[in-house]
């Protein structure tokens, strides 16, 4: 359990709410993170998802998205490729990182109940859209 803090132009914290974040990985070191965390009014849900699925009354999107992480200190910069597919959103650019660092991120994303779900991970495997589906599916059936 954590807490996610929103705060404005200047930097002030404006309001916390709580975050639940588990982490599983199994025997063959797949690392998913599993987040719960209540919708937020002025929070974006409707990501562009590779493809979506009803399960249920629930609409569930699947999105797996090249990532590309740079140094901090911006000794590196991103190709104007890069930069344009960053602005379709066809990619991911984030800074903080050491080296560059290439991951694809793979996620399923769902909102019930006053809560928005996800199920992610950086993790080169052998999951499918399908696994992640399925994965989404016995959480929302398991009440």
């Amino acid at each position: 359990r954590d807490s996610v803090d929103k705060v404005d132009e200047s930097g002030n914290k404006v309001e916390s709410f709580p975050l639940l974040t588990l982490r599983y990985k199994n025997d063959k070191d797949v690392s998913l993170d599993v987040s719960v965390e209540p919708v937020q009014p002025d929070g974006i849900y409707d990501d562009p998802f590779d493809e979506t699925r009803q399960i249920g009354d629930v609409t569930v999107g699947y999105r797996a998205i090249p990532q590309i992480f740079l140094p901090g200190d911006e000794s590196e910069k991103p190709t104007a490729e890069e930069q344009a597919k960053m602005d379709a959103g066809e990619i991911n650019i984030a800074y903080g990182t050491e080296t560059r660092e290439e991951l694809n991120y793979y996620r399923v994303h769902w909102v019930e109940n006053g809560l928005t779900y996800s199920i992610a991970t950086f993790d080169e495997s052998d999951l499918t859209a399908d696994d992640f589906f399925q994965m989404a599916e016995d959480l929302i059936t398991a009440k």
